[in-house]
Protein backbone atom coordinates (compact mmCIF):
# COMPACT_ATOMS: atom_id res chain seq x y z
CA UNK A 1 0.00 0.00 0.00
CA UNK A 2 1.20 3.34 -1.10
CA UNK A 3 2.46 5.99 1.57
CA UNK A 4 0.01 8.49 2.76
CA UNK A 5 0.52 11.61 3.37
CA UNK A 6 -2.21 12.19 5.46
CA UNK A 7 -5.30 9.51 6.14
CA UNK A 8 -8.15 9.53 4.17
CA UNK A 9 -10.72 9.33 6.86
CA UNK A 10 -10.06 13.46 6.68
CA UNK A 11 -12.34 13.74 3.98
CA UNK A 12 -16.01 11.18 3.56
CA UNK A 13 -15.25 8.36 1.77
CA UNK A 14 -18.01 8.35 -0.76
CA UNK A 15 -18.66 11.02 -3.52
CA UNK A 16 -21.17 13.52 -2.69
CA UNK A 17 -23.42 14.00 -5.90
CA UNK A 18 -23.63 17.21 -7.65
CA UNK A 19 -25.62 19.45 -6.30
CA UNK A 20 -29.09 20.22 -8.82
CA UNK A 21 -28.84 23.32 -10.49
CA UNK A 22 -30.71 26.45 -9.00
CA UNK A 23 -33.90 27.30 -9.91
CA UNK A 24 -34.30 29.88 -12.64
CA UNK A 25 -37.54 31.56 -10.93
CA UNK A 26 -35.88 33.19 -8.04
CA UNK A 27 -39.66 33.99 -6.62
CA UNK A 28 -40.46 30.30 -5.61
CA UNK A 29 -39.55 29.22 -2.66
CA UNK A 30 -37.02 26.30 -2.76
CA UNK A 31 -38.65 23.66 -0.74
CA UNK A 32 -37.10 21.40 1.82
CA UNK A 33 -35.89 18.09 0.69
CA UNK A 34 -37.55 15.17 2.69
CA UNK A 35 -35.47 13.03 4.78
CA UNK A 36 -34.23 9.47 3.65
CA UNK A 37 -35.68 6.92 5.45
CA UNK A 38 -33.11 6.52 8.46
CA UNK A 39 -30.90 9.28 7.32
CA UNK A 40 -30.62 12.80 8.77
CA UNK A 41 -32.62 15.94 8.25
CA UNK A 42 -31.65 18.61 5.98
CA UNK A 43 -29.39 16.80 3.72
CA UNK A 44 -30.06 15.99 0.39
CA UNK A 45 -29.94 13.12 -1.63
CA UNK A 46 -26.58 11.66 -1.56
CA UNK A 47 -24.90 15.06 0.45
CA UNK A 48 -22.28 13.49 3.25
CA UNK A 49 -23.46 14.15 7.13
CA UNK A 50 -20.91 17.40 7.82
CA UNK A 51 -18.23 16.32 10.19
CA UNK A 52 -17.89 16.38 13.69
CA UNK A 53 -16.14 19.25 15.36
CA UNK A 54 -15.81 17.25 18.96
CA UNK A 55 -12.80 14.61 18.74
CA UNK A 56 -14.97 12.43 20.69
CA UNK A 57 -17.97 12.54 18.16
CA UNK A 58 -15.51 12.36 15.23
CA UNK A 59 -13.83 9.24 16.94
CA UNK A 60 -17.22 7.55 16.81
CA UNK A 61 -18.27 8.79 13.54
CA UNK A 62 -14.88 7.76 11.88
CA UNK A 63 -15.70 3.85 13.66
CA UNK A 64 -19.26 3.87 12.34
CA UNK A 65 -17.78 4.92 9.06
CA UNK A 66 -14.96 2.06 9.06
CA UNK A 67 -17.78 -0.68 9.98
CA UNK A 68 -20.35 0.22 7.45
CA UNK A 69 -16.98 -0.16 4.65
CA UNK A 70 -15.88 -2.89 6.67
CA UNK A 71 -19.60 -4.80 5.29
CA UNK A 72 -18.59 -4.15 1.55
CA UNK A 73 -14.84 -4.54 1.74
CA UNK A 74 -13.17 -6.17 4.74
CA UNK A 75 -9.53 -5.40 3.62
CA UNK A 76 -10.12 -1.74 2.75
CA UNK A 77 -11.88 -1.38 6.56
CA UNK A 78 -8.60 -2.87 8.22
CA UNK A 79 -6.16 -0.68 5.96
CA UNK A 80 -8.24 2.90 6.98
CA UNK A 81 -8.41 1.41 10.57
CA UNK A 82 -4.62 1.06 10.53
CA UNK A 83 -4.08 4.06 9.10
CA UNK A 84 -6.26 6.33 11.43
CA UNK A 85 -5.35 4.84 14.28
CA UNK A 86 -1.60 5.12 13.18
CA UNK A 87 -1.92 8.91 12.98
CA UNK A 88 -3.64 9.28 16.48
CA UNK A 89 -0.53 7.41 18.03
CA UNK A 90 2.04 9.78 15.97
CA UNK A 91 -0.06 12.95 17.14
CA UNK A 92 0.00 11.48 20.74
CA UNK A 93 4.17 11.17 20.48
CA UNK A 94 4.51 14.67 18.69
CA UNK A 95 3.95 14.18 15.11
CA UNK A 96 1.58 16.17 13.42
CA UNK A 97 2.82 15.31 9.87
CA UNK A 98 4.80 12.95 7.74
CA UNK A 99 7.50 15.39 7.60
CA UNK A 100 8.07 15.57 11.37
CA UNK A 101 8.76 11.78 11.05
CA UNK A 102 11.76 12.59 8.09
CA UNK A 103 12.74 15.68 10.21
CA UNK A 104 13.65 13.35 13.27
CA UNK A 105 14.84 10.58 10.98
CA UNK A 106 17.49 12.67 8.93
CA UNK A 107 18.47 13.84 12.86
CA UNK A 108 19.33 10.27 13.90
CA UNK A 109 21.29 9.60 10.79
CA UNK A 110 23.40 12.88 11.70
CA UNK A 111 24.06 11.77 14.68
CA UNK A 112 25.28 8.29 13.92
CA UNK A 113 24.96 4.69 14.29
CA UNK A 114 23.90 3.76 18.32
CA UNK A 115 27.01 2.84 19.40
CA UNK A 116 28.38 6.56 17.73
CA UNK A 117 25.66 8.18 19.85
CA UNK A 118 26.92 6.19 22.86
CA UNK A 119 30.13 6.97 22.33
CA UNK A 120 29.29 10.89 21.70
CA UNK A 121 27.27 10.63 25.19
CA UNK A 122 30.24 9.28 27.21
CA UNK A 123 32.33 11.70 25.76
CA UNK A 124 29.75 14.74 26.47
CA UNK A 125 29.54 13.40 30.34
CA UNK A 126 32.87 13.54 30.65
CA UNK A 127 33.22 17.20 29.34
CA UNK A 128 30.28 18.29 31.64
CA UNK A 129 32.19 16.65 34.57
CA UNK A 130 35.35 18.42 33.57
CA UNK A 131 33.66 21.96 33.27
CA UNK A 132 31.75 21.20 37.02
CA UNK A 133 35.17 20.35 38.31
CA UNK A 134 36.52 23.84 36.34
CA UNK A 135 33.34 25.92 37.26
CA UNK A 136 33.89 24.69 41.32
CA UNK A 137 37.76 25.32 40.50
CA UNK A 138 38.58 22.03 41.83
CA UNK A 139 42.11 21.31 41.51
CA UNK A 140 41.90 18.36 40.96
CA UNK A 141 40.92 19.46 37.05
CA UNK A 142 44.44 19.52 36.32
CA UNK A 143 45.39 16.06 37.43
CA UNK A 144 42.06 15.02 34.58
CA UNK A 145 43.49 17.24 31.64
CA UNK A 146 46.96 16.38 32.20
CA UNK A 147 46.05 12.34 32.08
CA UNK A 148 44.24 13.26 28.92
CA UNK A 149 46.93 15.43 27.67
CA UNK A 150 50.20 15.59 29.38
CA UNK A 151 52.17 17.50 26.20
CA UNK A 152 49.17 20.10 25.02
CA UNK A 153 49.14 21.04 28.87
CA UNK A 154 52.57 22.03 29.46
CA UNK A 155 52.61 23.77 25.69
CA UNK A 156 49.23 25.68 27.08
CA UNK A 157 51.49 26.55 30.02
CA UNK A 158 53.65 29.53 29.01
CA UNK A 159 50.46 31.46 27.22
CA UNK A 160 48.28 30.78 30.61
CA UNK A 161 50.84 32.12 32.67
CA UNK A 162 50.67 35.26 30.80
CA UNK A 163 46.95 35.16 30.70
CA UNK A 164 46.95 34.86 34.03
CA UNK A 165 49.40 37.65 34.84
CA UNK A 166 47.29 39.93 32.46
CA UNK A 167 44.05 39.27 34.09
CA UNK A 168 45.27 39.21 37.70
CA UNK A 169 48.67 40.78 38.04
CA UNK A 170 48.71 40.72 42.01
CA UNK A 171 47.77 37.22 41.91
CA UNK A 172 50.60 36.12 39.90
CA UNK A 173 52.61 38.46 41.92
CA UNK A 174 51.76 36.27 44.88
CA UNK A 175 51.84 32.94 43.55
CA UNK A 176 55.55 33.84 41.54
CA UNK A 177 57.06 35.04 44.78
CA UNK A 178 56.14 31.89 46.72
CA UNK A 179 57.49 29.94 44.41
CA UNK A 180 60.81 32.06 44.02
CA UNK A 181 61.39 32.34 47.89
CA UNK A 182 60.91 28.51 48.42
CA UNK A 183 63.43 28.00 45.63
CA UNK A 184 65.95 30.41 47.47
CA UNK A 185 65.01 28.77 50.76
CA UNK A 186 66.09 25.17 49.34
CA UNK A 187 69.22 26.36 47.91
CA UNK A 188 70.35 29.18 51.44
CA UNK A 189 70.37 32.36 49.18
CA UNK A 190 68.88 34.29 51.40
CA UNK A 191 71.35 33.50 54.26
CA UNK A 192 74.20 33.62 51.96
CA UNK A 193 72.79 37.56 50.96
CA UNK A 194 72.37 38.57 54.64
CA UNK A 195 76.23 37.42 55.53
CA UNK A 196 76.93 39.48 52.68
CA UNK A 197 75.51 42.12 54.04
CA UNK A 198 77.24 41.52 57.33
CA UNK A 199 80.62 41.35 55.52
CA UNK A 200 80.68 44.16 53.60
CA UNK A 201 82.31 46.25 55.09
CA UNK A 202 83.84 49.65 53.68
CA UNK A 203 83.64 48.43 50.27
CA UNK A 204 80.76 50.79 48.55
CA UNK A 205 80.43 48.16 45.39
CA UNK A 206 80.36 45.05 47.78
CA UNK A 207 77.46 46.78 50.00
CA UNK A 208 75.60 48.12 47.03
CA UNK A 209 74.88 44.46 45.51
CA UNK A 210 73.58 43.24 48.89
CA UNK A 211 71.78 45.99 49.70
CA UNK A 212 70.01 45.42 46.37
CA UNK A 213 69.97 41.56 46.61
CA UNK A 214 68.03 41.97 49.84
CA UNK A 215 66.00 44.92 48.84
CA UNK A 216 64.84 42.49 46.03
CA UNK A 217 64.01 39.35 48.96
CA UNK A 218 62.20 41.73 50.81
CA UNK A 219 60.04 43.12 47.58
CA UNK A 220 59.41 38.88 46.86
CA UNK A 221 58.20 38.86 50.99
CA UNK A 222 55.74 41.16 50.43
CA UNK A 223 53.91 40.18 47.44
CA UNK A 224 53.81 36.60 48.73
CA UNK A 225 52.13 37.63 51.99
CA UNK A 226 49.12 39.02 49.80
CA UNK A 227 46.08 36.98 49.31
CA UNK A 228 45.98 34.78 46.01
CA UNK A 229 42.54 35.94 44.45
CA UNK A 230 41.35 36.05 41.45
CA UNK A 231 39.48 39.25 39.90
CA UNK A 232 35.71 38.83 39.77
CA UNK A 233 33.83 38.83 36.51
CA UNK A 234 31.52 41.49 35.93
CA UNK A 235 28.85 41.15 33.94
CA UNK A 236 28.56 43.46 30.49
CA UNK A 237 24.85 44.90 30.27
CA UNK A 238 24.03 44.04 26.77
CA UNK A 239 23.87 47.00 24.43
CA UNK A 240 26.35 48.91 26.34
CA UNK A 241 29.62 49.60 24.31
CA UNK A 242 33.48 49.31 26.40
CA UNK A 243 34.48 52.64 27.39
CA UNK A 244 38.03 53.98 26.03
CA UNK A 245 40.04 52.43 28.43
CA UNK A 246 38.47 48.69 28.45
CA UNK A 247 39.12 49.48 24.20
CA UNK A 248 42.69 50.19 25.01
CA UNK A 249 42.95 47.23 28.00
CA UNK A 250 41.36 44.94 25.14
CA UNK A 251 44.21 46.19 22.53
CA UNK A 252 47.00 45.80 24.87
CA UNK A 253 45.62 42.15 25.76
CA UNK A 254 45.71 41.39 22.06
CA UNK A 255 49.41 42.56 21.77
CA UNK A 256 50.45 40.85 24.80
CA UNK A 257 49.58 37.62 23.45
CA UNK A 258 50.23 38.26 19.63
CA UNK A 259 54.28 39.36 21.03
CA UNK A 260 53.99 35.63 22.55
CA UNK A 261 53.91 34.36 19.48
CA UNK A 262 56.19 36.43 18.02
CA UNK A 263 58.85 35.38 20.22
CA UNK A 264 58.35 31.76 19.81
CA UNK A 265 58.53 32.25 15.98
CA UNK A 266 61.21 34.38 15.67
CA UNK A 267 63.12 32.34 18.27
CA UNK A 268 62.56 29.37 16.24
CA UNK A 269 63.76 30.78 12.50
CA UNK A 270 66.78 32.68 13.83
CA UNK A 271 67.60 29.30 15.52
CA UNK A 272 67.23 27.85 12.24
CA UNK A 273 69.21 30.36 10.03
CA UNK A 274 72.20 30.53 12.07
CA UNK A 275 72.81 26.48 12.16
CA UNK A 276 74.93 27.06 15.11
CA UNK A 277 76.72 30.40 14.47
CA UNK A 278 76.89 32.20 17.81
CA UNK A 279 75.98 35.78 18.80
CA UNK A 280 77.37 38.30 20.86
CA UNK A 281 74.55 40.11 22.75
CA UNK A 282 75.04 43.56 20.64
CA UNK A 283 74.65 41.52 17.79
CA UNK A 284 70.91 39.53 18.84
CA UNK A 285 69.90 42.69 19.73
CA UNK A 286 70.80 44.22 16.35
CA UNK A 287 69.09 41.40 14.70
CA UNK A 288 65.89 41.56 17.17
CA UNK A 289 65.19 45.53 16.27
CA UNK A 290 66.14 44.63 12.38
CA UNK A 291 63.50 41.69 12.21
CA UNK A 292 60.84 44.16 14.44
CA UNK A 293 61.45 46.78 11.81
CA UNK A 294 60.58 44.27 9.30
CA UNK A 295 57.49 42.96 10.44
CA UNK A 296 56.03 46.86 11.36
CA UNK A 297 56.62 47.61 7.66
CA UNK A 298 55.31 44.37 6.11
CA UNK A 299 51.47 45.55 7.09
CA UNK A 300 50.25 47.29 4.60
CA UNK A 301 47.33 50.18 5.13
CA UNK A 302 44.44 47.62 4.30
CA UNK A 303 45.77 45.18 6.79
CA UNK A 304 46.02 47.91 9.41
CA UNK A 305 42.71 48.58 8.82
CA UNK A 306 41.52 45.03 9.30
CA UNK A 307 43.55 44.68 12.53
CA UNK A 308 41.27 47.77 14.03
CA UNK A 309 38.39 46.16 12.91
CA UNK A 310 39.13 43.23 15.08
CA UNK A 311 39.91 45.64 18.10
CA UNK A 312 37.02 47.04 17.68
CA UNK A 313 34.52 43.67 17.33
CA UNK A 314 36.76 42.36 20.23
CA UNK A 315 37.53 38.91 17.94
CA UNK A 316 40.90 38.03 19.29
CA UNK A 317 40.92 34.89 17.82
CA UNK A 318 40.96 36.23 14.83
CA UNK A 319 43.18 39.18 15.14
CA UNK A 320 46.01 36.40 16.22
CA UNK A 321 45.39 34.09 13.07
CA UNK A 322 45.59 37.37 10.92
CA UNK A 323 48.89 38.03 12.61
CA UNK A 324 50.15 35.00 11.79
CA UNK A 325 49.76 34.78 7.84
CA UNK A 326 51.63 38.21 7.97
CA UNK A 327 54.56 36.60 10.15
CA UNK A 328 54.35 33.48 7.66
CA UNK A 329 54.74 35.59 4.44
CA UNK A 330 57.30 37.20 5.80
CA UNK A 331 59.39 36.10 9.10
CA UNK A 332 61.62 33.88 7.01
CA UNK A 333 62.82 36.45 4.46
CA UNK A 334 62.84 39.04 7.74
CA UNK A 335 65.51 37.19 9.54
CA UNK A 336 67.14 36.74 7.01
CA UNK A 337 68.32 40.01 5.69
CA UNK A 338 68.66 40.94 9.41
CA UNK A 339 71.26 38.31 9.87
CA UNK A 340 73.17 39.17 6.93
CA UNK A 341 73.53 42.49 7.49
CA UNK A 342 74.43 42.19 10.73
CA UNK A 343 77.42 39.01 10.69
CA UNK A 344 77.14 38.46 6.87
CA UNK A 345 76.33 35.15 5.32
CA UNK A 346 77.99 31.90 5.43
CA UNK A 347 78.44 30.28 2.09
CA UNK A 348 79.51 26.93 2.17
CA UNK A 349 82.66 25.87 1.80
CA UNK A 350 84.05 24.44 -1.82
CA UNK A 351 85.51 20.88 -1.62
CA UNK A 352 88.86 20.44 -0.55
CA UNK A 353 89.42 24.00 0.71
CA UNK A 354 90.17 24.20 4.53
CA UNK A 355 87.46 26.39 6.36
CA UNK A 356 89.21 29.91 7.14
CA UNK A 357 89.05 30.52 10.90
CA UNK A 358 86.80 31.72 12.59
CA UNK A 359 86.13 34.10 15.85
CA UNK A 360 83.94 32.89 18.90
CA UNK A 361 81.06 35.08 17.22
CA UNK A 362 80.92 33.09 14.37
CA UNK A 363 82.47 36.12 11.75
CA UNK A 364 86.20 36.37 10.73
CA UNK A 365 87.74 39.82 13.02
CA UNK A 366 87.08 42.85 11.61
CA UNK A 367 89.80 44.60 10.03
CA UNK A 368 91.35 47.15 12.85
CA UNK A 369 89.40 51.35 12.10
CA UNK A 370 92.01 53.98 12.45
CA UNK A 371 91.44 56.42 15.30
CA UNK A 372 88.83 54.28 17.44
CA UNK A 373 89.98 52.79 20.31
CA UNK A 374 90.01 48.89 20.51
CA UNK A 375 88.78 46.76 23.34
CA UNK A 376 89.69 43.18 23.90
CA UNK A 377 86.24 42.61 25.09
CA UNK A 378 82.74 43.97 23.92
CA UNK A 379 81.26 46.60 25.48
CA UNK A 380 78.57 45.93 27.83
CA UNK A 381 74.80 46.20 26.46
CA UNK A 382 73.92 48.72 29.01
CA UNK A 383 76.91 51.18 27.90
CA UNK A 384 76.25 51.17 24.51
CA UNK A 385 73.74 53.99 22.94
CA UNK A 386 71.60 52.29 20.48
CA UNK A 387 69.75 54.04 17.33
CA UNK A 388 70.12 56.87 15.65
CA UNK A 389 73.31 59.14 16.23
CA UNK A 390 74.21 55.39 17.94
CA UNK A 391 75.47 52.13 17.58
CA UNK A 392 73.85 51.05 14.42
CA UNK A 393 73.76 47.66 13.09
CA UNK A 394 76.27 48.20 10.42
CA UNK A 395 78.64 49.29 13.20
CA UNK A 396 77.95 46.12 14.93
CA UNK A 397 78.96 43.90 12.13
CA UNK A 398 82.29 45.67 12.07
CA UNK A 399 82.84 45.45 15.92
CA UNK A 400 82.42 48.93 16.30
CA UNK A 401 80.15 50.48 19.39
CA UNK A 402 79.17 53.99 20.28
CA UNK A 403 79.26 54.09 23.95
CA UNK A 404 76.92 56.17 25.81
CA UNK A 405 79.61 58.76 26.89
CA UNK A 406 80.31 59.70 23.06
CA UNK A 407 83.71 57.10 22.70
CA UNK A 408 83.93 55.04 19.75
CA UNK A 409 85.24 51.45 20.79
CA UNK A 410 86.27 48.83 18.55
CA UNK A 411 85.99 45.12 19.79
CA UNK A 412 87.69 42.41 17.31
CA UNK A 413 87.01 39.20 18.87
Amino acid sequence: MPELESPVLDAPVETPALEPEPSSEPDAPEAEPPAPEGGKPGLKEGQAPPVPTDPKQLHQSVRAKIAEIRAKDPATADELKNAYYLKQDLKKEGFNSIADVRALKQTYAELGEPEQIQQSMGELGYFKELDSEFTAANPQVWDRIGEAAPEQLVKLFPSMSEKIETMAPDAFATWFSQRALADFDQFGLKEDIAWLQRIAGDNAEVKTIAEKLGQYIQRLAGFAKKPFAAPKAQAKPEGVQPTGEQNQERIELFRTLNQSAVNSEYGTELSKQLAGRQLSAAQREGIAVLVGNALTRAETDADKKKIDRYYEAGDKQGYLNFKKTIRDRNMAKAVEQAIAATIGTRPGPKPGTPKPPASTNGRPAPVPAQGIKQVNAEPAHNTVRWGRGGTTPDDVMKGIYTLKDGTKVQWRG
